[in-house]
């Protein structure tokens, strides 16, 4: 082809793709008024043109045209058309215009709407809320963002009877991590803390969240183990337009941050990449004998060689601590092709965070022997610095594809944690303890390393415009790895001088302990709409969910016994491996140190159990105002156990997938709903629901908490809880995201299980225990409301609180009752009834906004407080222990800049307060310091951008 010619075409070329550039587009989503459901072939034309789309399957339309400003008209039969004004298209960019179609039958009108700007989706989440045929609360993205919460934790503050215990764990209602739960996309997936029953909320970074329901009452389409409440987190999985964000903030804490005496120990270079374990792990295989000494010349010479193999540091180091800092950054887009749509999302997030408490304190108290004194005797005290280092980074990767009436997902997300925690503590001993007069220089060395990787793999397939079959199945892996705890133990007597005492609580000892905990789940859910008698809408609803998870947790643990010649202590832990005092067997007689231990047979477990659901649910509109939902799922529940007692010496005290939970559960729920008037809904609900025994709780095994110093024994008679759930709901929808509700709610516990002291002469350790019964009665109120009613200079100011009151009790049994009776001081009036464990009496959620979107500046000031709880229940001279309110008060700034303000920079103040984290023992008319550790304020500076 001749020079020109080909100058021609790329002149054409050039000339094309620049005019198809400039088009622009316009997208959404459109619902059914009345249901918020998707409505499916919807016609969305430009006025004046034959340029449309039609909806899809999930209510989703498309639009490519020229610049300019249109009208939108949408139809749709028995439907009123909706005329929707002013909607500027622009070259390259993705205007979002969602509709809502009201029922002809209600009202004959054409709707004419003005387009205006997108200021945030709270108005989607409010609208979810109201159409919901449960009682629902969330939180959107765009709010999520517009507050600039960086995790899923900082985002659940805001939601209604939602608190977050720790910066973690969830709490619905006041109700703790037994009766609440954290499913991922609907599904159920393991946690980083395999102490918990609950996933642990800080570990979804909002850049991966679409949005979060929190569902307060139970339908058969949901899993039935769950009583306070079920957090759902949406991740992003089908971008309307491409975007690109992005964010990083630095934290400080004056206590805390850029420090140079930071207390941790030397680890690896992969510690900042939360991969460290692999730099700990026990130098040689764990099914190796460590042989008793002197048992022959080899066996003393095989013992030297696995002891001076173990790593030398035992000590803490003071070092330099650097700012908090948390990194994301996510990208997005789709594809539109003739016949098919192609959409993905990608992130990656990274945090460091620096935590020092020097000020730490643990008690362990008890009830005077003297039944006239009220005082509290301290059996052991603890007192001295925790330094933690904590890295997490998650990535998720989604890709998805829409056809006509099919769509497709897969995601997959990855979370890795890694905690690297010092403790340099002096324990000073009680008359009562079993050292008395002797104090411990204790030196704690610990490392965790978490993770859990999910795959999510989705359909939806519409066979028509009333059917819908959605499938989903979602292998999970979680792994927890400890390795290498260390712990020297110093006896230091009055004259201070130090020993290895063993008989005082003096020693050395390393353990290694490994979880890994492999899940299966998959359901399916079939919709079917059809007309009731008097033509309107009625959806029935069945599916099945199946729900596989193992656990195996196994621990290998060593002391290190001293043979010979005693020893000169200088209170350096790392003394105690100097090549000089490790065992040397060339001598006529071995001396110096040596390791004894192996695996420990009695806390290794290995535990599964299968869940098998099914379930059918009928949502009848019996007219347009009142809708009556009902239905029951059906769970068969196996619990399988291996391990074997403490105490191991008969055949029975071995287990081998022995059967220990076998339980078929029939769970009704029935639900009302009242329009008594345009948007004012009256809800009313009944429900079954279970809470069943973590794999820890039911099992044989030990395990020991390096930072409280606490054991927790299993109990492998637990029961499974039944739940009765009583809910009245009355709410007021006032303009796009305001809202007026009250809630009253009631629930009666059969067999539920609180964590209790384990024994009378043990108040280290603790157990759970099944008692008969409980009762929780409680209230909430919910106002959230843009104050321009008072005057209009107050247009852009924004009040919100929700409050939760609750009154728990607990029926005590004989065993308790009696217990408590003869620990009773003088004069003590013991009832049988007492509070339930893990119940917060108050939950308080209160803020003032102020939002001016043209200038780009938003402020918060947001308060959040829990009421004392009990978290240990006490048992003879053991008092109960109460977690102590924690009153967070949290001011936010921030600034969007550029011509679409696509910037955020941000200023933060955490804790304003500087509250305490604290724990109390509580007897008659006395109290005792459990636990404490100072937070302290935290300044926090952030930018953040979003391009799309």
């Amino acid at each position: 082809m001749k020079l020109k010619n080909w100058f021609t075409v790329i002149v054409l070329l050039t000339v094309w793709v620049g005019v198809k550039a400039q088009k622009g587009k316009i997208k959404g989503k459109i619902i059914e008024d009345g249901t918020g459901l998707p409505l499916i072939g919807c016609s969305v034309i430009i006025e004046g043109t034959t340029v449309g789309g039609i909806t899809d399957f999930d209510g989703n339309y498309s639009i490519t045209t020229e610049p300019g400003v249109y009208t939108l008209i949408s139809s749709y039969i028995s439907f009123a058309t909706q005329k929707i004004s002013s909607v500027t298209v622009k070259p390259n960019v993705v205007t979002l215009i969602n509709i809502r179609m009201k029922d002809q039958a209600i009202t004959s009108e054409t709707f004419e709407i003005t387009a205006i700007r997108d200021k945030n989706n709270e108005a989607a989440i409010s609208h979810i809320k109201q159409k919901s045929v449960n009682l629902i609360d969330g939180i959107s993205a765009q709010a999520m963002a517009k507050i600039g919460d960086n995790s899923a934790a900082g985002a659940l503050t805001r939601v209604t009877g939602v608190s977050i215990q720790g910066g973690k764990d969830v709490y619905v209602r006041g109700l703790g991590d037994r009766y609440s739960k954290t499913i991922l996309n609907g599904i159920t997936i393991p946690g980083l803390d395999p102490d918990k029953n609950a996933v642990q909320v800080d570990i979804f970074s909002t850049n991966v969240i679409d949005n979060i329901i929190v569902y307060k009452t139970f339908s058969p389409d949901l899993p039935g183990d769950f009583t306070g409440g079920m957090v759902n987190i949406v991740t992003k999985d089908f971008p309307e337009q491409c975007f690109y964000e992005g964010s990083i903030s630095f934290g400080y804490n004056p206590a805390m941050n850029l420090r140079s005496d930071f207390l941790s120990f030397n680890g690896s270079s992969a510690d900042v990449f939360a991969m460290g374990a692999n730099d700990k792990e026990l130098p040689f295989s764990k099914k190796e004998q460590i042989p008793s000494l002197f048992t022959s010349p080899t066996a003393n010479t095989t013992i030297e060689k696995f002891t001076k193999l173990f790593d030398k540091e035992m000590a803490t180091i003071k070092t330099n601590s650097f700012l908090n800092h948390n990194i994301s950054l996510s990208f997005g887009n789709q594809y539109k092709r003739e016949k098919n749509t192609y959409g993905f999302v990608a992130t990656l997030g990274y945090k460091t965070n620096y935590t020092l408490y020097d000020d730490v304190v643990f008690n362990r108290s008890y009830k005077d022997n003297d039944k006239n004194s009220y005082a509290l005797s301290i059996f052991e005290k603890d007192s001295g610095t925790i330094g933690t280092v904590e890295v997490m980074w998650n990535t998720l990767l989604s890709g998805s594809l829409k056809r006509k009436k099919s769509s497709y997902s897969l995601t997959i997300l990855h979370n890795q944690n890694g905690i690297k925690t010092a403790s340099k503590l002096f324990q000073e001993s009680g008359e009562e303890s079993n050292v008395a007069g002797t104090n411990l220089d204790k030196t704690i060395l610990y490392y965790n390393q978490r993770s859990i990787t999910n795959l999510l793999l989705q359909s939806t397939h519409q066979f028509n415009e009333s059917t819908t079959l959605k499938v989903a199945i979602s292998p999970s892996l979680a792994i927890n790895r400890e390795p290498d705890l260390r712990q020297t133990f110093y006896t230091v007597n009055a004259n201070n001088v130090y020993t290895m005492d063993g008989g005082q609580g003096g020693g050395v000892n390393r353990t290694y302990r490994n979880l890994e905990e492999r899940n299966l789940n998959s359901k399916a859910d079939l919709t079917k709409n059809i007309k009731q008698w008097s033509g309107l809408e009625s959806k029935i609803k069945l599916g099945f969910n199946y729900v596989y998870k193992q656990r195996d947790f196994d621990v290998v643990a060593y002391s290190f016994n001293h043979i010979g010649a005693g020893m000169t202590y200088a209170g350096n832990p790392n003394e105690v491996f100097f090549d000089e005092n490790l065992i040397n067997t060339s001598t006529v007689i071995p001396k110096g140190y040596y390791a004894v231990g192996a695996i420990d047979s009695s806390s290794i477990f290995s535990a599964k159990i299968n869940i098998t659901a099914g379930y059918l649910m009928n949502e009848l509109p019996l007219d347009s105002l009142l809708k009556i939902i009902y239905g029951a799922r059906i769970e068969k529940a196996t619990i399988q156990y291996t391990g074997q007692k403490q105490a191991a010496n008969q055949p029975e005290d071995y287990l081998k997938d022995a059967i220990i939970l076998n339980e078929l559960d029939l769970l009704p729920a029935v639900s009302i709903v009242y329009t008594l008037f345009k948007d004012f809904n009256i809800r009313a609900n009944y429900s079954k629901t279970l809470a069943r025994p973590s794999f820890k709780e039911k099992s044989l095994a030990q395990i020991y908490d390096p930072i409280t110093q606490r054991t927790f024994i299993g109990n492998l008679d637990l029961l499974e809880t039944k739940i009765d759930n009583y809910d009245l709901r009355f709410e007021k929808f006032m303009g796009s995201s305001d809202i007026i509700s009250i809630s009253g709610f009631y629930k009666f516990f059969r067999n539920p299980i609180e964590i209790v002291a384990y024994g009378a002469s043990t108040p280290n350790d603790i157990t759970p225990r099944n008692i008969e019964r409980a009762t929780v009665l409680g209230v909430e109120l919910e106002v959230k409301k843009k104050i321009d009613f008072i005057s209009k200079k107050l247009e852009n100011f924004i009040v919100g609180s929700n409050i939760t009151l609750t009154k728990s009790e607990v029926g005590m049994d004989e065993a308790e009752y009696l217990g408590r009776l003869q620990e009773a001081r003088s004069d003590e009036t013991i009832k049988k009834i007492r509070k339930f464990q893990g119940q917060a009496p108050y939950l308080i959620n209160s803020f003032i906004g102020y939002e001016n979107f043209d200038k780009g500046i938003d402020v918060n000031l947001s308060y959040h407080v829990q009421g004392k709880s009990l978290a240990i229940v006490g048992i003879s001279r053991i008092p109960d222990i109460y977690n102590m309110p924690f009153h967070s008060l949290n001011f936010k700034l921030s600034k969007k800049l550029g011509e679409k303000k696509a910037h955020n920079i941000s200023f933060t103040i955490q804790n304003l307060l500087s509250s305490k984290r604290e724990q109390f023992y509580e007897s008659f008319n006395s109290s005792s310091l459990y636990y404490t550790a100072t937070i302290n304020r935290t300044f926090v500076v952030g930018y953040s951008f979003s391009i799309r």
